[in-house]
């Protein structure tokens, strides 16, 4: 019975290509009003840095994230490790960066638990 259904409803080719149409419109639309633009920029990554410390690696870089905006953040890593690998990316609000004790005490927990971790700052705040 649901098969039947599906088949009512996109068994036809065209009606396919219509819905594709209509999804790719909708994507570019949805990209347009979370300000995304539509051509992907080069990283430029630029490390600034790499310490050791015990078992985990805490590595400075810089990278672009949209024209004109370089990104600081600090990537927390198990020592010696291998990628690909579990990741996270730590967020902040308003009034929080990178360098605050807990933010980086978490990154040292996930980099000790075998997990990389990623803490870049928001715009205003910090190095931004």
């Amino acid at each position: 019975m649901l098969l039947s259904s599906f088949d009512q409803v996109f068994g036809d080719i065209h009606q396919l290509e219509r819905f594709a149409r209509w999804q790719a419109k909708k994507r570019r639309q949805l990209l347009d009003l979370l300000g995304i633009p539509s051509q992907s920029i080069p990283l430029e990554l630029e490390n600034r840095g790499l310490l050791i410390y015990d078992d985990i690696a805490i590595e400075k870089w810089v990278y672009t994230s949209e024209h004109g905006s370089r990104v600081p953040a600090i990537l927390y890593r198990p020592n010696n490790s291998v990628a690909p690998m579990p990741s996270v990316v730590l967020t902040f609000g308003h009034g929080g960066s990178k360098s605050q004790p807990a933010y980086n005490y978490a990154g040292q927990l996930y980099a000790k638990m075998g997990i990389a971790c990623l803490a870049a700052d928001p715009i205003g705040e910090e190095e931004r």
